[in-house]
């Protein structure tokens, strides 16, 4: 799957759907079950956003230098926002776990981990946001089956924003 250009796109939504996973578990169980319960989750986000990182740095780079995908204008797609998406996602969410954690040092050191990812990633969405424009004003919209994937940009700059 990873060396398939259009399905590893999609690998990036394990660690961002990961991370819906980690909100509710800091917005409804947190406040109730005490400290241990901002550990496991302060746990799970470091796991989410190693792997976030690990997919952006991976895919990104790995899927545009690939020889066999080639990098042509005309197969831009709103999809390759995805992987990038993963980390600002985890930068965001790591925020939120910043907020409960208890201790000053750990908080500071979860929301540097958050300036890092949201400063690798959101530079990274911005140019292949603007390459993808680029791409519908050469080559008009995308086929009617992927005109919806024309909505993606919105995720990376509004988490972005949220970040």
């Amino acid at each position: 799957m990873v060396q398939d250009p259009v399905n590893s796109l999609f690998l990036a939504t394990i660690p961002m759907g990961f991370a819906t996973l980690i909100e509710g578990w800091i917005f409804l169980l947190c406040p109730y079950w005490g400290d241990w319960a901002k550990y496991v989750a302060w746990g799970a986000w470091m796991l989410d956003a190693v792997v976030a990182f690990s997919i952006t740095a991976f895919l990104s780079f790995t899927l545009l230098s690939s020889e066999r995908t080639g990098t042509s204008l005309a197969r831009i797609t709103a999809a390759q926002l995805l992987p990038i998406a993963a980390t600002l996602v985890a930068a965001g969410t790591g925020a939120e776990v910043a907020e409960i954690l208890p201790g000053a040092q750990r908080q500071l050191g979860t929301v540097l981990c958050c300036y890092v990812m949201w400063g690798a990633g959101m530079p990274l969405a911005l140019t292949v946001i603007v390459v993808y424009y680029q791409r519908l004003v050469v080559h008009k919209l995308p086929a009617r089956e992927i005109i919806v994937s024309s909505f993606l940009p919105l995720g990376p700059l509004g988490f972005g924003g949220y970040g």
